[in-house]
Formats: C-alpha cells, sequence, structure tokens
C-alpha cells in the first residue's frame, strides 16, 4: 500500500453540550432576550430566533434552547469549547452562521469533534465560519441532509465526517488546511458532494471515502501526504466528478478511483499559501480559460499575478 495507512475509524461519541444549572441557564436565556420582543426561547414551539453569539447568550446555552428555524450567529470567536456541541434531529433544520472574518471554533479536548449534528434534517446549514482542532470540526451521523459552506478548516484530525444511510453533505467553498488525517471523510451509507473546496496539506488523504458515494467537483486538493482521493471498499467517485487540480500528493492522487474528467495534476499556483491567502496567480492552470472548466477550481478567485 506504499506507506497509506488503512484508516478504521473508532468514533468517540459526543457528549451533550456543557450546560449550567437548569435554573442558572434558564434564568440567563430568559435575561438575555428580555425586552426584545421576542419570544421565550425555552417556549416549545415558538417562532424562529437568531441567537447573538457571544454577546448576549453563550454557544452551549443557544445549542440547547434552539428550535427548528433558528439562527446561531456567531459574530465572534467564543471561548475554546471543552465539550462537543450536539444537534438532535428534532432540533433541525438551523442554521450556525459566522461572516465574513470566519469566527473560529475551537475544542480543548483533541478526540471530540467540535459540532455534531444527528439525523439534520434537510435545510440544516453551517456558513461562514472557521474550526480549529478537534477529532471532527463538522460531525454528523445518521440520515437528513446538512451544507457547509464557505468555511475555513484548520488542524484537526479530520475536518468534516459523515456517516449513515440517507445521509447527504454538501461542503462547498471551503478553505481545509492541515488536517491530521482527512479534510473530508464520508462513512458507510453516505454521500457528499464536494464543490469549489481548497485542500492543502492533510496528514493522510484529502478526501477519505468508505463504501460510500461522491461527487467531487472543481476542487484543489494539494500536498496530500499520500492520496489525493481515496476510495476504500466499494466507494466510488460519481459522473458529475471531475475539474479537479490534485497535486504534490505524496503516492499518488488516487487510491481506489478512476480518474474524472478534466482533471488537472499541475501547480495551482496560490499567491501566498504559507500565509494563508489561497487566491490563484493570474497564470494559474485553475481559471477558468486555461482549465477548460466552467468555473474557478478551488475556494477562490483570481489575487495576483501579471494581467490582474
Amino acid at each position: 500500500m506504499h506507506g497509506f495507512r488503512i484508516h478504521h475509524t473508532t468514533r468517540v461519541r459526543p457528549v451533550a453540550a456543557v450546560l449550567v444549572p437548569a435554573a442558572v441557564a434558564l434564568a440567563a436565556l430568559l435575561l438575555a432576550f428580555a425586552g426584545c420582543g421576542g419570544d421565550n426561547p425555552t417556549k416549545p414551539g415558538r417562532g424562529p430566533i437568531t441567537f447573538n453569539i457571544p454577546t448576549e447568550i453563550s454557544l452551549q446555552d443557544a445549542a440547547a434552547a434552539a428550535q427548528p428555524g433558528d439562527t446561531l450567529l456567531v459574530l465572534f470567536s467564543p471561548f475554546p469549547l471543552t465539550e462537543t456541541v450536539s444537534f438532535s434531529s428534532d432540533q433541525t433544520p438551523l442554521i450556525i452562521m459566522g461572516n465574513k472574518d470566519r469566527p473560529s471554533l475551537s475544542i480543548a479536548v483533541s478526540d471530540l469533534p467540535i459540532l455534531h449534528f444527528e439525523s439534520p434534517k434537510a435545510g440544516t446549514r453551517v456558513v461562514q465560519m472557521g474550526f480549529s482542532g478537534g477529532y471532527a470540526a463538522v460531525d454528523a451521523a445518521g440520515s437528513g441532509a446538512i451544507s457547509v459552506e464557505n468555511c475555513r478548516f484548520s488542524g484537526g484530525e479530520v475536518q468534516v465526517y459523515g456517516t449513515g444511510s440517507g445521509l447527504r453533505m454538501d461542503v462547498t467553498g471551503c478553505i481545509m488546511t492541515g488536517a491530521g488525517l482527512f479534510s473530508i471523510e464520508m462513512g458507510p451509507g453516505s454521500t457528499v458532494t464536494a464543490t469549489d473546496n481548497t485542500l492543502d496539506g492533510a496528514g493522510d488523504c484529502g478526501i477519505f471515502l468508505t463504501n460510500t458515494a461522491a461527487t467531487v467537483y472543481r476542487c484543489i486538493i494539494w500536498r496530500s501526504a499520500n492520496y489525493g482521493i481515496a476510495c476504500n471498499g466499494s466507494s466510488s467517485l460519481a459522473s458529475g466528478s471531475g475539474c479537479n487540480d490534485i497535486h504534490m500528493s505524496g503516492v499518488s492522487p488516487y487510491l481506489g478511483c478512476t480518474e474524472q474528467d478534466k482533471d488537472l495534476h499541475e501547480d495551482p499556483l496560490f499567491c501566498d499559501p504559507d500565509n494563508g491567502d489561497y487566491t490563484l496567480d493570474y497564470n494559474s492552470p485553475c481559471v477558468p480559460n486555461l482549465s477548460g472548466c466552467d468555473d474557478f477550481i478551488g475556494a477562490l478567485g483570481v489575487g495576483c499575478g501579471t494581467g490582474l
């Protein structure tokens, strides 16, 4: 296997979000929304609420009170978490949203996920967030659907993980750097569509699939230690895959997968990747007029170079 280690994941099941004693938590929630004209956040069946984190309420308390239709708006990076923040199927769909600065969530315990979703309902979204560390930054299991959009991931073992019969994950426009194992890992029964992402420096494979199907389109997968995309067991890439630039994989661009139409294996010519700038040089092979694809490959467009 040329040094490739098949990854048999032992999932560390997330525990419930950290909660203070019930009376104190209830008082904090009521104070946060008192006088705002909004519904009591603990009232069953209330209308959708936007929780402003952490200025009005902690992420943990917002997660405990969240109901379908809510938005958890993260205004700036809260303190590192000590436990996984979990959402049940009955709380979804909901949105966890940051802003253009991508406020970062991190966890002090390296073998726990940061966010966990159990059978999320369609419409559940994680948008414009940053993540640092954790065993998995965004972890989903069961069935349902969740999308991860325009987020930035740094470190951790696995940055996006999903498994379960009927689970669908969409990962779009994300920058994913320095994963200890995989930027994206999908387990049996699940499906993933990864579009317009930039993956750099995964410690094993950029994308690792086990008995699942994936569509990987217009992604840059760069400097993976072993393979760009690994298809383990009965995994395969769907026919809509292609237009990826898979470059500088330690062993090979693929393991067990068929190379897709218009895939490249060229230096993407990032502007300044060592300082986190993954925009493309004007002469990058990932720009549309040079790649032959219908749009930019990767998460970002042109940011430097002669002709800009």
